[in-house]
């Protein structure tokens, strides 16, 4: 995992880091309300060695003090002098007891040795300390001074014992135990993300497969009205802006064999493909193409209630024969029409597989310049596989944080097997960022000055049945005009497209 990872697992997972870290400053609140004051009392000694009147034998006689000091350090903290101190102090202790409350230091350089004694208690401290002055040096001497000579070593006290208050330190009884929640908080939700498996970035998505992602789409509540409502084709979000870059980026995936009928499909249901179908439908009509949407869910068609044509006849109606191309095409807005399911059938894939489809596919590019069709999700049947055959593309709508990588490797694999051309992936729901390059960029573009320095929209040429007519159009502020005459009348819209193709 890099950087970005452990900082999305952070973001992903704040419920699990924050509640080790509430726990923990609570445990340490509440230890610290109960904590109170010990007391530490002091001795401090002198470590003299034999008397020379030689100037040498006193500078080694010192060196010699100083080696001394540090066994000395580790002599307070013995059984045998514990049991001195119990025997001399009366206190009803045991020896771990006292070696527990014991502490000693040194100072540099000299010959001066200090023992300390903490205790919660004032008198156990100060009682505790004046029997390790008086048996520290007696333990000292018996151990140094075996033998008929002359004591080698012996010590004085110098100072104490004095005892002294120590406050409790609050601060650390809440910042450590918050600490360790911390650390725990972070491994638990990098954990959780190690076990996550769905795809939540661009990143995992382009390592995931070798085919591009064109899309990152934001989460925009406005982008499920879209296109019904005129203003949404002009506006300018995030979400709106998403899909152009879309647009954009399928327009540039082959140039010399332009994309035309494009299938969205994603592997399992609620990735939000219908909605990507809507608004990439909206951008295309934005720059003045001719769209159709063909509602090829057979199963379970949400577009028919979505611009309210349930019950409408369709595109089953047309493959049987029943009705004729014209009847099945709804005008929405100008410029963009809707072909509903129809009758829903008993057999959606062998029905989506015949020439029947390939033969009204083929008369739909010569009427429009885009076709979108929208099928069901690729795991649970094999329709937009099928139906995949016929198109230029298909594109395969991501959810981040609900498509797994297992159930996109499968549905990718069911592509591969009838030979399918995959444009790329677009990633729904993308995190969204507010102080990226990309955001501050379109959000500038709102200012006075937008319409100044924005840049022409050229759309892409016609199809075969205009393509000795081409006409520019431009998008300025966010809004298609035609270069060459007035926007096309809604009410015309069926008269326009026939007068088109026979032109």
């Amino acid at each position: 995992m890099d950087l970005q990872q452990y900082l999305h697992a952070v973001r992903t997972y704040w419920w699990a880091v924050a509640l080790p870290v509430v726990l923990g400053v609570a445990f340490g609140v509440y230890a610290a309300s109960q904590a109170e004051s010990e007391y530490r009392a002091a001795v401090t000694f002198f470590v003299a060695t034999s008397t020379e009147t030689d100037t040498q034998a006193a500078v080694q006689g010192d060196e010699f003090a100083q080696r001394r000091v540090n066994s000395y350090l580790e002599l307070l903290r013995t059984d045998r002098l514990a049991t001195k101190v119990i025997e001399e102090s009366g206190l009803d202790l045991t020896p771990g007891q006292v070696k527990a409350m014991m502490g000693a230091d040194s100072d540099v350089d000299t010959v001066l040795l200090t023992a300390t004694v903490t205790h919660p208690e004032r008198e156990v401290a100060n009682e505790v300390a004046e029997a390790v002055a008086t048996e520290f040096v007696e333990l000292v001497d018996e151990v140094e001074n075996q033998g008929p000579g002359p004591s080698s070593v012996h010590l004085e006290v110098v100072s104490g014992p004095s005892v002294t208050e120590l406050p409790p330190r609050r601060v650390l009884a809440v910042g450590i135990p918050g600490s360790v929640g911390l650390v725990i908080g972070l491994g638990i939700a990098w954990l959780l993300e190690l076990r996550d498996k769905t795809i939540r970035s661009e990143t995992q998505l382009g390592a995931l497969h070798p085919v591009p992602v064109l899309g990152m789409i934001p989460l925009d509540r406005s982008l499920r009205d879209a296109p019904r409502n005129r203003h949404q084709l002009t506006a300018s979000t995030a979400g709106t802006e998403s899909f152009r870059q879309l647009r954009t980026n399928l327009d540039f995936i082959d140039v010399d064999s332009p994309v035309q009928v494009v299938v969205v499909t994603s592997s399992v249901a609620g990735e939000g493909k219908t909605t990507t179908v809507t608004n990439l439908a909206a951008a295309l009509v934005a720059a003045r193409r001719r769209v159709l949407i063909v509602e090829a869910d057979l199963r379970r068609p949400s577009l028919n209630g979505f611009f309210g044509a349930e019950g409408r006849p369709g595109l089953t109606d047309v493959l049987v024969g029943r009705i004729a191309l014209d009847a099945a095409l709804l005008p929405v807005v100008t410029g963009l029409a809707l072909m509903p399911s129809g009758q829903l059938p008993p057999n959606p894939s062998e029905l989506l597989g015949t020439e029947a489809m390939e033969e009204l596919l083929d008369e739909l590019r010569g009427r429009f310049d885009s076709v979108i069709i929208d099928t069901p999700p690729l795991l649970p049947v094999t329709d937009a596989a099928v139906l995949s055959a016929h198109s230029d593309g298909v594109l395969v709508v991501v959810r981040s944080g609900k498509t797994t990588r297992h159930q996109l490797l499968l549905a990718m694999r069911s592509l591969q097997a009838v030979g399918a051309r995959v444009l790329g992936t677009v990633l729904n729901g993308a995190p969204s960022r507010r102080d990226s390059t990309y955001s501050a960029y379109w959000r500038a573009g709102q200012g006075p000055d937008a319409t100044a320095t924005g840049a022409p929209e050229t759309a892409r040429p016609a199809t075969r049945a205009r393509e000795a007519r081409r006409t520019h159009y431009a998008v300025r502020d966010g809004e298609a005009r035609h270069n060459g005459g007035p926007p096309l009348p809604t009410a015309a819209y069926g008269e326009h497209y026939r007068d088109a193709d026979r032109s």
